[in-house]
């Protein structure tokens, strides 16, 4: 049997550490990668304690390749008539964008908030609640059909390369995945991924929806928007479930998330989410209102061409690794 290739666990074997050393052992991981190369095929989840009780992945730029947010408003703007009914529908999306890229670009220059990390996503909460209401004062997501929203799902959303290896690994051996997105619609993230049975949950924003019409309001139901609600949700599922988390995310509103699991994983290169894990390490372990636990790691796949490949090995017995 081949041995697991270096590329894909030297750059993260010292995450395997608890959080607190994540910064010393940055430089000197070999013994750590001497360690996981030795592992029988029961692989890197028996050194973290067999399998975990379950996983909760973000989903826009997580498991999909980009984000799909813009496939609503293309949804929406199919419904305009030629014309001017069309270019006044462009010309709102392009107002509630302007503001919010303008709001995101003011936190970032505010030097209070980029050196505090409570502070800094309670303002990243304030700016996407303003862009929600944006959203709904617009109407920019009036008038759609759940069926529509599944079916834009199944047919143009794209997963990442082996997604659909680990979500049939997760069935295989029982571990139950939850999807935690402030996507606007539910609907969308059903379609897209409806076929995988190891999915047991998604929560997520989602339209409004007439009960007599069927047809979306325009409003959105923001049950999942920041950090703090997906923190509130990765608690939720500690809770229910034995055995260690896992949390996998792209970007800053995930940061909470990987940070409470017992092992965080993050996926993508945002800049945003390394500036938050940064701000992370100068926190205490347990601060009031974030519990890292003592014993957890982070691992940061941003560089790895095959991230989800990753994910399973660390994850999941691989019959492919051998000493």
């Amino acid at each position: 049997m081949a041995v697991t290739p270096a590329f894909t666990l030297l750059a993260h074997a010292a995450a395997l550490a608890p959080r607190p050393l994540r910064r010393s052992l940055q430089g000197c991981c070999s013994a750590a990668f001497r360690h996981i190369r030795g592992l029988s095929n029961a692989g890197v989840a028996a050194a973290l304690g067999g399998l975990p009780g379950f996983v909760m992945v973000d989903f826009d730029s997580t498991l999909t390749e980009g984000d799909t947010i813009s496939l609503l408003t293309e949804l929406r703007k199919s419904k305009c008539s030629k014309g001017e009914e069309l270019d006044a529908y462009r010309s709102r999306v392009d107002k509630v964008v302007q503001h919010y890229v303008a709001d995101r670009g003011n936190l970032d220059a505010d030097e209070a908030a980029t050196s505090d990390l409570e502070l800094l996503l309670s303002e990243g909460e304030k700016i996407e609640h303003r862009s929600l209401d944006r959203v709904e004062g617009e109407l920019l997501l009036e008038g759609l059909r759940r069926e529509e929203l599944r079916a834009v799902g199944s047919t143009a959303v794209t997963l990442q390369d082996s997604v659909n290896d680990f979500l049939l690994k997760a069935a295989r051996f029982d571990v139950p995945v939850y999807v935690c997105s402030a996507n606007w619609s539910k609907d969308l993230i059903i379609g897209a991924l409806e076929k995988f049975s190891a999915v047991k949950a998604i929560e997520s924003a989602d339209l409004e929806f007439d009960e007599r019409t069927g047809l979306s309001t325009g409003k959105i139901q923001r049950r999942i928007v920041s950090a703090f609600d997906k923190q509130r949700a990765l608690r939720r599922r500690k809770e229910q479930h034995k055995g260690w988390s896992v949390y996998i995310g792209d970007g800053q509103p995930d940061c909470l998330g990987v940070l409470e699991a017992d092992l965080g994983i993050v996926v993508g290169r945002s800049s945003s989410m390394r500036r938050a894990l940064d701000l992370a390490d100068e926190a205490e372990l347990d601060s009031g209102w974030l519990h890292m636990p003592m014993d957890s790691a982070t691992i940061d796949l941003g560089e790895d061409s095959q991230a989800w490949t990753t994910i399973s090995r660390l994850i999941f017995p691989n019959d492919a690794v051998s000493s």
